[in-house]
């Protein structure tokens, strides 16, 4: 799980998104998360383990990126 964050975190170092400077920042990441919720809660309900996948994968890197977020900006 350890490298899973750290590659997360290179992600989004890469992709400038590793700070939140602003509340609207955290809110729209918090946003990517729900999305990405309701997109596996979708697979879920259809019975389809290729979206129920690929939703736990993007609900893991959603909330990492968070995670990532928050510890760079002191929490």
């Amino acid at each position: 799980m350890q490298e899973f964050y750290e590659d997360v975190k290179l992600f989004n170092r890469i992709a400038g998104k590793d700070t939140a400077s602003t509340k609207q920042q955290l809110l729209d990441q918090i946003k990517l998360i729900q999305e990405e919720l309701d997109e596996l809660r979708e697979g879920v309900e259809n019975s389809d383990p290729e979206e129920i996948l690929d939703g736990a994968a993007d609900v893991g890197v959603t909330f990492f990126g968070l995670i990532s977020q928050l510890e760079n900006i002191g929490f």
